[in-house]
């Protein structure tokens, strides 16, 4: 019994995803919220994308510490079973300096050219219009991280 019980508490915590501090928005979310940095990530495998070795939600970590400050109204998109994902970043909350600094900082950290990682901080969009190119999903898709 003790072998199957603790067979039970690894399956509960590889579906959890534990490490992750998000939570399901539902419906509670405003589809106008203003969105100033979008990145997508591909793959975790097959082929890996090469973000996943400066993921974003470390950068935020990293950044956070560093400014001491905290960044809210974020939120993931999943897009597939590998790990494929869209992040919508807010940036509501810090100063236009520090703004420019996550964004641009950000950017030095990723390939030139990378589409996948978008700058909305000069004109701002709204998560629904952040969410047009993948025409099956909505804001109740959106998970707070």
């Amino acid at each position: 019994m003790i072998f199957s019980r603790n067979i039970l508490i690894i399956i509960i915590l590889l579906s959890s995803n534990y490490n992750c501090k998000t939570t399901p928005l539902g419906l509670n979310i405003d589809r106008n919220k203003k969105v100033k940095y979008v990145e997508v990530y591909g793959s975790i495998c097959c082929p890996r994308d090469y973000k996943y070795d400066h993921h974003l939600m470390s950068y935020i970590n990293d950044f956070e510490k560093t400014n001491d400050v905290s960044i809210n109204s974020s939120y993931k998109l999943s897009l597939g079973k590998e790990g494929e994902a869209a992040y919508f970043l807010s940036l509501e909350n810090l100063s236009q300096n520090l703004q420019n600094k996550f964004i641009n900082d950000r950017l030095k950290t990723l390939q030139t050219n990378d589409e996948s990682a978008i700058n909305h901080l000069n004109n701002p969009i709204t998560l629904k219009q952040a969410l047009k190119p993948w025409k099956n999903k909505t804001v109740n898709n959106l998970i707070k991280i």
